[in-house]
Order: structure tokens, then sequence, then C-alpha cells
């Protein structure tokens, strides 16, 4: 019995057939690639390719051994030579409504050059081809070069003649020094390089300023401006509370990298797997830092394996984008609609990120592990000391719980399971209790004499046989009700002390950062001498973990004598770090006195009743009935050595204990199974008890240097294999079949004998049987150069991409590239090279015609630079650019309250502090990367969120752009320095002088033309600046620098206005 057609039809007649087959070019040969595959992929592939799920009548039209074979009950749907028997054909082509192909409501329809073009493929013999980004590239013939300097040209110029263009010719030197130094530093050339090239006679004398361009520190810092676009790289967490984290020395790794021009091949693999490299250094492991980019949370009731799905699916969609070229991330739920990827292969990909070892959630904390350390040079050697005792002691105490761990699981499981608690011995030497005006006090019991006392008083400690010696190792705990400021906020807010004005102690607590408005930072200092500086005095740093207003903390201060801050720790529940900024690290001799406790201030609070807010109000409750918001002291213990906090804790207390049981085992929180666990090991295992002192004994160094240090987020591979499971419709709480790390079986599956992690993938993406990252990054590193890739759209590869405009110069290329040891400084001096990036950028109509988009190259790159250009160009050419290489990131000029639109309260990046200084001068690269609220004068020009990967940016003209560049701060105050540095130049000509400014922008002289309309503009700034001084002042006090006195106002503003000018001008705006 036959078998049906591939999908019933009403034939067209053959007059029809026959008319659409002849409408053919003689000569043209159709290829599948080309031709074909870009109209089947638009309009077919959704219900006949890849997936599985909405595929119809079992056909499949992207994989050839189902397009040419019957299929399920269907007939074979192309038969090669016949269009006009062809079922496929016959649906495409038919009248009838119900029959014809794609369906109506697909709302997609073919064109009759679609129809024609299928029909001629199918007429010549339907001849298929591989997706060309699949197929290992072969180096093909090189042309012959009969146009320009080298093979990129030879190609170019191919595909021009074959377009009916010509080349422009060459741009005149002072261009071509500009669009080298924009290309290759992103800076522009200062006029003494563009005459230095000018004037060189030498024939290398264009290959020269290539290399010196190179060879720039600029240089690095330009590519990597491209790489952390792709890297999705930022200075906070992203989602949530969006809070700062710490990973710029991933930035810096990165420029560092492309200086010191590190083979792109080293630069992978230290980025995927740099933390698996046998003794991998810490520069290596620090690479690791690519995938710790992604945006994480803390967010309350959010859910561990949700998030571990969400941050496994950025680090597949960013690696293949970033490597492959490939759109990933579009088999999550299902597979991939038109490119050979599977959701089993998506699942097998993200196992290779699903085997990190760190927790989910961020915490909302700067450091969040795994990290790694980088102490400050003076501390180095000590550092390797501690944090070596540090391991030991953790992996001691890891080997006890594995000894004891059976134990403590039949403790959990008998509901009969004893309790008891360890005695520290830690009972306070005295207590001061203090009861509120008109309060009982609250008298607890034990074994020490307790005092009372009220907030304000002043108590004589000798005279109660109370003795506090400061010279020694001790403890003073105090619970404290911390006040509510008003509007003024204090210095200090002195909560207890022993101090006769030169010599004490002193405890006291500030509500001065606006960055936390709500919390308070602690005070400690023991003080030889005021007058001589000598004292130690720290500050706890502004954090979230700081007390809030309005709470009552237990601050505990412990110090063990050591006259040194390393010996000093404070602590509110949990360990306060301290700002190092602010600490003084300089006692020698006693401080100890014999002055009264002075305990607050004042009798009714710690702040004055007049300067204390009359309201409350936090979240949704309203505590402004609850008494005076002056705050007080409830309670003083004193204990005569250093008391180490797991001590104080003890491992909770049995009612806690109890509590924790009563929550299912599956139901508990990781706080409360740790609870469990500190209190058994803590109370029933006396090794345990003996490792935690030695640990808190070595962690007070530690975190002295920890806290002094710089940090950054890395990877680090957990031991066991890396797994994932297949996730039904992509949702993280129905998972299914479990597979093992892998690449996609499309493209070959990892050799046998790589390593299934991270630095197997990392190897096989280098591998030069790997068909696409060589292709990737050269496409990507040309359309840096060019402004569009050879494939233009560059973040995709797969078969809903662009075909390449020269496929044959890709292929040259990518292998040129790994032939030269992926040397990626190489490699863009080839692209500079060339006759074809030579060219002028003037463009005739004719031209435009034939090729609007310039993708053929017939004329120079011309387009509009991108916003961190712009903005270090406006620096640099005023003479304002601070030239600092690396370091944190910082804050320059932007518009007030944009942070605190789109932000929680509790963010430590709520609010915008701008910086000061030579700061805001930095380059661009450097400006602080708030993803929830990117840098506004760089944002309206189009910059990346880096909420996500992005490898292409969009290029619009706006007007706000214009605005932007004519009224914002840091334009304006470039203007106005670029105006003082041609009136510092000994000129008094008013035409001298603009001349100059217009050398410093474009590094050669004006037309007469501009000249004189620069001029006439001059004119017309200071006759009406003349009319109303007031406004000419005003224009020269934008910014922070503070403008030449010596200099006219009238003047100054005059010639602001016209370097503002020069500044927007089309050709300081755009490369050309």
């Amino acid at each position: 019995m036959p078998k049906r057609t591939a999908l019933p039809h009403k034939p067209l007649g053959v007059a029809t057939l026959l008319c659409l087959l002849a409408n053919t070019v003689d000569g043209e040969t159709i290829s599948f690639n080309r031709d074909i595959r870009p109209i089947l992929s638009d309009k077919c592939y959704a219900c006949h390719g890849p997936d599985e799920n909405t595929r119809k009548a079992d056909l499949r039209l992207d994989i050839e051994a189902n397009a040419f074979v019957p299929h399920g009950n269907y007939d074979a749907a192309i038969l090669k030579g016949k269009p006009e028997d062809s079922p496929l054909y016959q649906r495409i082509t038919t009248d009838d409504s119900d029959d014809i192909m794609p369906p109506l409501d697909s709302h997609k329809e073919l064109s009759e050059e679609e129809k024609r073009l299928i029909g001629q493929w199918i007429k010549e013999g339907a001849e298929w081809e591989g997706h060309w980004a699949f197929e290992k590239p072969e180096k093909p013939e090189e042309p012959e070069l009969d146009w320009g300097n080298n093979t990129v040209d030879a190609f170019i110029y191919r595909s021009m003649q074959a377009k009916g263009l010509e080349p422009n010719p060459e741009a005149d030197r002072p261009t071509l020094a500009r669009r080298l130094a924009l290309d290759l530093t992103g800076l522009p050339p200062d006029p003494e390089m563009v005459d230095r090239f000018v004037n060189d006679p030498s024939k290398d004398a264009y290959e020269s300023l290539v290399d010196e361009l190179l060879g720039s520190p600029a240089y690095g810092e330009h590519q990597a401006r491209y790489w952390l676009d792709a890297a999705r790289y930022a200075d906070t967490h992203g989602l949530h509370l969006d809070n700062y984290r710490e990973i710029w020395p991933y930035r810096d790794w990165v420029t560092k990298a492309f200086n010191e021009n590190k083979p792109f091949d080293e630069f992978t693999i230290e980025q995927v797997a740099g933390d698996l490299l046998p003794d991998s250094t810490l520069e290596q492991t620090l690479a690791t830092g690519f995938n710790r980019c992604n945006p994480t949370t803390s967010e309350g009731g959010a859910i561990d394996a949700e998030y571990r799905a969400v941050y496994a699916k950025d680090r597949v969609e960013t690696t293949s984008t970033v490597f492959l070229g490939l759109t990933m991330g579009c088999a999550s739920c299902h597979d991939h609609k038109f490119d050979p990827l599977s959701m089993a292969d998506f699942y097998r990909f993200s196992a290779f990120f699903n085997n990190f070892d760190g927790p989910i959630m961020d915490g909302n904390a700067y450091d969040t592990r795994p990290i790694v350390t980088i102490p400050k040079p003076e501390h180095r050697n000590s550092w390797i000391q501690v944090k070596e005792r540090k391991d030991e002691i953790s992996n001691a105490i890891r080997d006890l719980k594995e000894e004891w761990g059976s134990k403590f699981a039949a403790w959990k499981a008998n509901a009969e399971r004893p309790y008891q608690s360890y005695d520290f011995n830690i009972e306070p030497d005295f207590v001061i209790d203090f009861a509120r005006e008109g309060s009982e006090s609250d008298k607890k019991k034990s074994k020490s004499d307790v005092l009372n006392a009220m907030t304000g008083d002043s108590i004589d400690l000798a005279a109660h046989n109370h003795v506090f010696n400061p010279d020694q190792a001790f403890t003073l705990s105090c619970k404290v009700k911390l006040p509510v400021e008003g509007e003024y906020k204090q210095d200090r807010v002195p909560v207890l002390e022993q101090f006769d004005g030169d010599r004490g102690w002193r405890l006291s607590v500030a509500n001065s950062n606006p960055g936390l408005p709500n919390r308070y930072q602690i005070i400690f200092e023991l003080i030889h001498s005021l007058k001589g500086g000598n004292m130690i005095s720290v500050t706890t740093a502004a954090e979230r973990t700081n007390p809030r207003e309005f709470s009552s903390p237990e601050i505990t201060i412990a110090y063990d004598g050591s006259s040194s801050v390393a010996g000093l720790s404070i602590s509110t529940g949990s360990r306060q770090p301290f700002d190092y900024e602010k600490v003084v690290d300089n006692l020698s001799g006693s401080v100890a006195v014999t002055t009264p406790l002075q305990a607050g201030l004042f009798a009714d609070g710690l702040i004055d009743p007049a300067l204390a807010a009359k309201s409350y109000k936090t979240g949704y409750y309203d505590k402004s009935a609850e008494g005076p918001k002056t705050g007080h002291i409830e309670s003083i213990k004193v204990y005569d050595r250093l008391i180490h906090g797991f001590e104080l804790a003890g491992g909770g207390s049995k009612s806690r204990i109890e509590t924790i049981f009563k929550v299912p085992e599956e139901r508990r929180r990781r706080r409360e199974k740790d609870q469990l666990s500190a209190y058994y090991y803590t109370n029933f295992v006396p090794q345990y008890r003996i490792l935690k002192f030695e640990e808190a004994e070595n962690n007070r160094l530690y975190n002295h240097i920890y806290d002094q240090s710089t940090v950054s987020l890395v990877m680090n591979e957990k031991d066991s294999p890396p797994h994932a499971f297949i996730l039904e419709r992509g949702e993280y709480d129905k998972p299914g079949e479990k597979v093992f790390a892998d690449i996609p079986e499309s493209l070959g599956g990892l050799p046998a004998s790589a390593p299934k992690n991270r630095m197997g993938l990392a190897q096989w993406l280098v591998d030069s049987d790997n068909p696409l990252t060589a292709r990737v990054t050269v496409n990507r590193f040309w359309q840096n150069i060019f402004g569009t890739g050879i494939v233009a759209t560059s973040e995709d590869f797969g078969i809903m991409g662009e075909n390449p405009t020269y496929p044959e110069l890709l292929d040259w290329l990518a292998i040129r590239f790994q032939e030269s040891g992926w040397n990626v400084k190489d490699f863009l001096k080839l692209l500079v090279m060339s006759a074809t990036y030579r060219q002028d950028s003037k463009i005739d109509s004719e031209e435009l015609a034939l090729d609007p988009e310039n993708r053929y190259l017939a004329r120079g790159p011309r387009y509009r630079l991108d916003g961190e250009v712009l903005r270090d160009k406006a620096l640099y050419v005023s003479g304002s650019l601070n030239g600092q290489i690396g370091g944190p990131p910082v804050k320059p000029y932007q518009p007030g309250g944009i942070w605190n639109a789109v932000a929680y309260s509790d963010s430590n990046t709520a609010h915008f502090f701008q910086d000061h200084g030579d700061d805001l001068y930095r380059r661009s690269l450097y400006t602080f990367w708030k993803r929830t609220a990117p840098p506004p004068n760089m944002v309206v020009f189009d910059v990346p969120s880096r909420e996500n990967c992005n490898v292409r940016r969009e290029r619009t003209n706006t007007p706000l752009q214009a605005l932007t560049l004519m009224n914002d701060k840091q334009y304006v105050e470039a203007a106005r320095r670029l105006a003082e540095r041609a009136m510092g130049g000994g000129q008094s000509d008013i035409g001298e002088r603009i001349a100059t400014m217009y050398r410093h922008a474009f590094g050669s002289d004006a037309s007469p033309k501009h000249q004189s309309i620069l001029e006439a503009s001059y004119q017309k700034f200071q006759s009406s600046f003349a009319e109303k001084r007031s406004g000419a002042e005003s224009l020269i006090q934008v910014g922070d620098s503070t403008p030449n006195p010596s200099l006219d106002p009238i003047e100054l503003a005059s010639l602001t206005m016209v370097a503002n000018q020069i500044m927007n001008l089309d050709s300081f705006v755009n490369k050309y």
C-alpha cells in the first residue's frame, strides 16, 4: 500500500508551476546555506525543526537524513530534481488556503522570490550543506592581491568587485592617527603624536604608530571594556538589595591580560577553569571571576533550588554566547526550535557550572565565598601562616565531625535525647544593671555582684570594689537601646567611658554614614594620650549588619591586652569588621585611670532630648508611642579575660534546640541545622571545644588581615562528578533525568580522555577541532574595528543568525588566529594594517545605494562612538584624565536620586555619594557599575546594563545624547578645562586659542570654514555674557574643580561654550 504524500494538496496547474520554475536567472547556482536554509529556518523550522514537541507530520527540514526520505505515514517531502512532484514545493505554491504552507494562522508567508529559490534549488538537485558554523573551518585558497596590503584586502576586494564597488583612497594621516588611537586605546591622539606621524617620512611610519598604540596601557583598558560587557561584569549583585560585591580585581586581571597579550586560548582556559589548573596561581584563580559576575540574590523567601537553576542557566548562556556564538538558553525549557541543541544538551552543559562549591544565596555580602584574598604587602607572610593554620583547623573540625557523624545522627534521631551544657566558666567579674526612670531594675540571677545604676550616672567603680583594668585582657559587654536622632546627626553618641580628658577608654556609636541612615557604627578607643595620638581607635565598617536605630544590641568588646588593633574585636551577635581608613593603631603605655565610669551623658537618655526624633517608624511598624527616642543603657558586664564568641553562645540554649527539633528535618533551614550541630559538638565533644579555642585565637589575626585585604569572587569545584537534572519545562521543582557534564552531541561530545568538568570544557573550547570559538572570537574583534562583524549577529552563529558576508575570509582569519598562537595584538595589527581599514570614509550616493551599511567595506568605517569613549575622550582632550591603572571602582558625577529610586532602603547602594578629587576623572572603565542603575551619562549612549551577557551593542542617535554632551556636568567641566588649557598656553589671540582647542580635540587644524564659524560663535557668547556677567560666573563654576582665578570669567565662559561646541561636532562624536 503506497504511503500518503507528505501533506494532502490540490496541485497547481502545470502552467503555473512551469512559470515559477522558468523564472530563474541563467547561470545562477543556488546555495543551500546562503539561499535556502534562511528561508526554512525563518518560515518552517517552528513546525518542522529540531523541537519534537512542536513538530508536525513527523517532518524535519533541518536534517538532510529526514528531508529526503519518507517520514511517518508520509512520502518524502523533497524529490531531487523534481520540484513539480515534491510535496514541499507543491504546498508552498498552492492557492488552496487549507493546504498552503506555512499555514495562514502562522502569520508567515513566503515571497514569490523565496518560492522561486526553493523551486530552483530542488530543480538543481537539492544539494544539502551542513550549517557552515558547525563545520570545522578549512583554510581557503588566498585570492590574488590585486589591491591593498595583505590577505584581508585580497578577500575584501574580490567581494567589492562582485558587488560593483571600488575602494576609496587612503585617508589622510591626521584621520588615520585619530582612527587608530580610538580603535586601539579608546582615547584620541594628542597633537604631538599626530604631528610626529604626519611628519615621519619613513615607510614604516604607520606601522610604528600601530605598535606604539598597541604597547600603551590604555590599549588593555579599552579591550577590557568590550570583554566586560560579554562577562556581564558589575560592582553589585544585581538582584533584590543590589548590594556592593567585590570583584574589581577580576576587571583588572582582564586589563592586564590584554596588555600582556596573553594568548587567547590561555585567556579562555584561565577564566573558565583557572582554579582547576595544576598548582593554580592566585592570578589564574582570580580569572575565574568570569563565572562569578552573574546577578545573584539573597532575598527573603528565595529558594536555593530555584536560583541554582537560574545561575546555571546564566552561566550556560554567557559561556555559549561568548565562546560559541550559540543561543543555548533557548533549550532550557524545550529542544531548540532552530539549532541542533536538545534540552539534554543544555542540562549536560549546565552541569559544568552546577558543581559550584559555594552558597546559592549571596548573603548580601561583598565577599560571598568562594573568594581569593589579596593581603596588603606588609601582611603577605603573616597571611600565609594564619591562612594555613585556619585551613588546618577547619580540616581537623571536618574530620572530627565525620568521625562523630553517626553519633550526632543517632542523637538527633533519639526522641529521648540527653541535653547538657558545658560550663565555660564565663561568669562576669561584675555587672551593672540599669533601670530607666520610673521602672524597676531587671535584677538577673548571677553569682557576680550586681550594681544598680541609671543612664547618665557617673559611677565610681573603686567605691563599689569593682576593678576594670583596660591594660590587660578583658571582655566588655554592654546592652543598649540605641537612640533615634533627628535631622542633626552627631559625630558620636557617648555610651560608656572612663576618660580624664587625655587618657582612658571610650565606647560610643555614630549614625554618621548617609548611605545607611538608620544604622549605627560602633567606636571604641583605648587612649594613653589623646593629645599625643598615642591610642587605639576603631570604628566598625558601615554595613547592613550594623545595629539599627531603636534596636537593643548587646555590644561586646573583646581585647587581648596586646596594645594592638589586631587584639581587639567588636561584635553585636555577629562580628563587626573595622573601617580601617578610620583606624588608629598607635598605643604604647597604660590607659588606666581612676576617673569614674560615665554611663551616657543624660539622665533621660543617650542623647539630648531636643536632638531626638519625636516619632519613629520602621517598615509597617510605627513605634512613635513607645516612649522617648533618646536611647538608654540596659546593662554592662565586665570579664577579666578575653571571652570568645562561641563561649558566650555555648552552642545555644536547650529551649532553642527543643524548638528546632519541632521543625520537620526536611524543612529546617541551614541556620537551624548549623545550630543543632554547634550545640551537640560544643557540649558533647571535648576535642571540638579545643579546636574551637584554637580557631578563635587564630581568627583574631586572620580577621585583622582579612578586613584590610582586597578580595575577589572566584569559582571552586566540588569533589563530586558534575551533574544536573533535566528540568521539565525548565521548572526548578520538576527535576527529571540525571545527566552528567558534556558538550552538545551535535558538536561531538567531549573526548573520552578529557576531564568531565570545567577544565574539560575549557580545553575543548580552544581545541582546534572546535568549529566555533576561533570564528566567534575573530568576528568580534572585526566588529570592534569595523563596526559590524563578518557575521553581523555576533551573538548568534546558529541557523537563525546571519550568514557571514565573507565566509572564506572568516575561516582564513580563524585559522590564522589559531596558527599565530591565539595572538590578539597580532590579529588586531593585521586588521588595522590592511588597506581596507585605512580607506577614507567619505561616501557618494551611488555607493550608498549599493551598500548602505558598508558591509562590503568600499569605504572606511564611520559610526558613533560608545559612551565610555566619548566621556574618556572629553576628559583626555581637556587635560583632566587621571591615567591611574586599576583599583576599586569610582563614582564620578551623576544626577541625584537615581539610585534611591530603584533601591531598597537597607541596600548599601541605596544612595549615591559622589567621589571627589582625581577619582572624578578616571577612565570610564573604573566607574562604579550598579546593575539596577548603570551610569546614566553612559546609558544614554546605549551601554548595556550588564544584567546579562552582551557581545553586540545597539547604536542609536537621539536628542537626549546631544543634551547630555551639551549639559552633563562632566562634559561642561571638561569644556571649561579645555578652554583653560588654551588660555594658559601664552596665547592672547582668540583665533589662536580656538585653534589650540581644536587641535587638542582632533589632533589637526580646523578648516578655515570651521575656524570662522567657531570664532563667530565666540563673539556671540562674549556679547551675551558681557550683558549678564552672572551667567558667565555660574557656568565656569560647574564641576568640582576650581576655575583659574587669574582668568577673566567672561572670556573663560565664552571660550568654554566654544569648547562645548567643538565637543558636540559630528566629527568629535563619531569615528571616521
